[in-house]
Order: structure tokens, then sequence, then C-alpha cells
């Protein structure tokens, strides 16, 4: 699969979407702490870095097609789709 999925200009600024890599785990996973962290009622965050950052990989690991990040001067959103739920 070709690793830029697609590129979109929004709100007068430039978006790019791709495949997430293995490097980006650690801005993914501040990402999340720091927005689902701050809302207060999401337990993932609670559960420290490390867990969110093997959670990740293993996500990237299993469905890498399904991982995708945003990026605009840094990645700013992400969004993970899953084939079986039920798998492992």
């Amino acid at each position: 699969m070709n690793e830029e999925v697609s590129q979109l200009t929004y709100s007068g600024e430039n978006m790019k979407y791709r495949l997430a890599q293995s490097s980006d785990i650690s801005n993914i996973v501040k990402l999340h702490r720091k927005v689902l962290g701050s809302m207060g009622a999401h337990f993932l965050p609670r559960l420290g870095e490390k867990y969110l950052i093997e959670m990740y990989r293993y996500l990237l690991h299993e469905e890498p097609e399904g991982f995708i990040v945003v990026q605009n001067n840094g990645i700013i959103g992400f969004a993970i789709g899953v084939s079986d739920i039920k798998k492992n």
C-alpha cells in the first residue's frame, strides 16, 4: 500500500494524511494523553505512557493499513480501524 494516502486542504491549512510509522508512536501517545487526558474521564491515559506505547505499537503491527496519522507541522490527529476486534 502506498504510504501517502491523500492530501487535503481544509480551512487554509495543508493537512497530510498518511499511514502511521513506528517512529510516530511517541507523538501519538503525547497527543492522546494531552487531549484525552485533559478530559479527566478517559481511562487509557491513566494507565500510563508505557501502556499506551505498547498498545499503539501492537495496533500498528496488527493493522498497519488501518492506522492513519494527520500531519500539519507535526501530528495533529490519528485514526485507527481494525478488521476484527476478536482477533487475539
